[in-house]
């Protein structure tokens, strides 16, 4: 059996958009977020001045994230919308309890993947993993050392996709681990497994040059940013 999509996301602020559902071959509930379609999308991307990250404080969690900020037009738009995709998260896994929960989604919607399904960990629902690609940076590295700790989050690159590049680690932007990268342009079945992850509570999520970070700004191709694994990405 397929896919069943049981919530649509649609945000009329920011246009993000989106699905929950659940999927019985893989016994998966996904949260699965859409990319960058037009200039609302863009407004979101653009924001991109970190905010204080304030979802454990709010859940009232044990789990504390001191210092961490994220990307503001991002958090917004994960929050505008979210109580909706909390509730039937909720509800499909009271009816599926022996499903595991994921979120999903490439370039913007890679970004508000991660955020969501840290947003469900808040919140009190345990996430199995985060599948994304072509993922900007989301948050500080304080952010991103909470989620390495409570995520698992397979972060795919294809080639010289420029996205997963901004923002800048100059503005305080640092990955989580752990990069999946496509060292082809053409698909051919390759992923490399980039960033050392040691036995320690430390993790190394941007590469050293190996893998994304070979990559000198002018070489980025945007091309790149529109298939992953081989697939076009578009909407249908």
């Amino acid at each position: 059996m397929g896919f069943n999509a049981t919530l649509s996301i649609q945000d009329v602020k920011y246009a993000t958009a989106g699905f929950v559902g659940y999927l019985p071959s893989t016994q998966s509930i996904y949260v699965a977020y859409r990319g960058s379609m037009n200039w609302q999308n863009w407004m979101a991307n653009l924001e991109a001045r970190p905010v204080e990250y304030t979802s454990f404080t709010d859940a009232g969690s044990a789990i504390q994230c001191k210092n961490c900020k994220v990307h503001r037009g991002f958090y917004s738009a994960l929050l505008s919308d979210f109580d909706s995709v909390t509730s039937e998260v909720k509800r499909l896994t009271e009816l599926y309890p022996t499903y595991m929960v994921k979120t999903t989604g490439h370039s913007l919607g890679a970004a508000l993947s991660q955020l969501a399904a840290m947003e469900l960990i808040a919140r009190g629902i345990p996430v199995a993993a985060n599948y994304n690609f072509g993922q900007p940076r989301t948050g500080n590295g304080d952010y991103s050392a909470v989620v390495n700790e409570l995520l698992r989050t397979y972060r795919h690159v294809h080639y010289a996709d420029p996205v997963p590049h901004v923002p800048p680690p100059a503005f305080g932007y640092v990955h989580a681990c752990q990069e999946y990268y496509e060292p082809n342009e053409v698909w051919d079945g390759t992923l490399t497994a980039c960033g050392e992850v040691s036995a320690s509570s430390e993790k190394s999520c941007e590469d050293l040059g190996e893998c994304m970070l070979q990559w000198k700004d002018r070489q980025l191709n945007p091309d790149d940013h529109m298939t992953y694994l081989g697939i076009p990405i578009k909407c249908y």
